[in-house]
């Protein structure tokens, strides 16, 4: 079950942290807008019914940011379906407190709700990643039955491409 949670909540972690490709070269969403490779760690810490699980994973992968439905808005997007809404304010895109986003992998579930999360431009092919929050995980099938605790989330995004 260790496993399934963190491989769930790695993928989850990713698409928190953007994408790769495009973008523009000034501040504003349009500087957010592309293909990222994200880098980072990913630490969770569960209570199960047989007792706590902590675990540091690596959070890496690819994810995209594209624009949202206002004009301030970004929205990061995984491959695991995870779309995550940030508002934009010159270099910093906030994740709103309450964002969640339920992932499957392995027979396990897990939910992560955002109380903190910013994505911050350090130049232009550079987004650091810093968030927190609530998880929960389920599943079926197996003795444990899932838990719950909090995450925390650290990273850096490298502009994939052009």
């Amino acid at each position: 079950m260790r496993g399934a949670i963190g491989s769930a909540i790695l993928l989850l972690a990713a698409s928190a942290c953007g994408g790769a490709g495009g973008g523009g070269g000034g501040a504003g969403p349009g500087a957010f807008i592309g293909t990222w490779d994200a880098t980072g760690q990913l630490a969770v810490g569960l209570t199960t019914p047989l007792g706590a699980v902590n675990s540091f994973l690596p959070a890496t992968g690819v994810a995209t940011i594209a624009s949202g439905g206002r004009s301030d808005e970004i929205v990061l997007t995984h491959e695991n379906g995870c779309s995550i809404p940030a508002t934009v304010v010159a270099d910093r895109a906030t994740i709103a407190d309450g964002t969640s986003c339920t992932i499957s992998s392995s027979g396990s579930n897990v939910t992560i709700t955002f109380h903190t999360g910013t994505l911050t431009r350090q130049d232009a092919a550079t987004l650091s990643l810093n968030a927190s929050g609530d998880a929960i995980a389920t599943t079926s099938g197996s003795p444990l039955g899932g838990g719950s605790g909090s995450f925390t989330w650290t990273g850096t995004m490298t502009r994939a491409a052009p």
